[in-house]
């Protein structure tokens, strides 16, 4: 019944999914995220990739993978939650969830027909949520870590790499341009006014490693930690290192 359904709202020109891809600089990372991006078994999904202020050759490369599936957006000016915030606004009408992902970060061919098991439970009234994720560089420790990180999303409730929002819900909320780290908590903070986190347990979803091997895992750790308990004002005024 439910596929369907799909194959209805496919040729119907119904969107499921929107799927927003932030991109600045990061030429050696784009083009595996839209290939995965580009096939995905799914017939009721768009890709929308925003690139603003690259220096290098992201622009041109997303250009290159533009379809009917995928659109391709520039803007000039710089800021991760003001690109999520421009894709939004350019996702279908009859779209009915967004997912904001990194451009570092790999879905696996079913990830989005697990996706809609996941979401179609009896009795849920989801809002946000979050997914499992797996080192795409992978290593003993890379993999504890990891395994860490997906505890504490879960038990507080936040997210890394992806975020999974209520399409009909960014009438009212928006990622708080003026954060440049942890504007996705407190984006997840503000949805869960509207109804309940998730975190779906999943082996589907892949992210680099890069930040982690550059800052250190124990040292960003730290410093996402901090970031959580100071005042929004503070919150405010931290910057956070464009890693490439």
């Amino acid at each position: 019944m439910r596929s369907a359904r799909l194959q209805k709202d496919a040729i119907a020109g119904a969107c499921k999914y929107s799927i927003v891809v932030p991109a600045h600089n990061e030429e050696r990372y784009l083009p595996e995220t839209l290939r995965h991006l580009a096939a995905l078994d799914h017939p009721a999904y768009e890709v929308i990739v925003v690139e603003n202020g690259s220096t290098d050759a992201t622009l041109r490369i997303a250009r290159g993978f533009a379809s009917r599936r995928i659109r391709v957006y520039s803007l000039r000016s710089r800021g991760v939650s003001r690109a999520r915030n421009f894709g939004a606004s350019k996702a279908s009408k009859t779209s009915e969830w967004m997912l904001f992902l990194d451009a570092d970060t790999l879905l696996a061919r079913g990830f989005l027909r697990e996706l809609d098991r996941f979401l179609s439970r009896e009795g849920a009234s989801y809002s946000i949520g979050t997914t499992r994720m797996l080192p795409i560089e992978r290593s003993v420790r890379s993999l504890l870590w990891f395994r860490v990180y997906d505890l504490f999303h879960l038990a507080f409730r936040c997210s890394c790499s992806l975020q999974i929002a209520r399409r009909d819900l960014f009438d009212k909320v928006r990622y708080d341009e003026r954060l440049e780290i942890l504007e996705d908590l407190k984006l997840i903070r503000t949805l869960q006014g509207y109804g309940e986190f998730f975190y779906m347990p999943t082996r589907s979803v892949s992210t680099s490693t890069r930040r982690f091997a550059k800052t250190g895992y124990v040292r960003l750790t730290l410093q996402w930690t901090l970031a959580a308990l100071v005042p929004y004002a503070k919150r405010k005024k931290m910057r956070y290192e464009i890693l490439r």
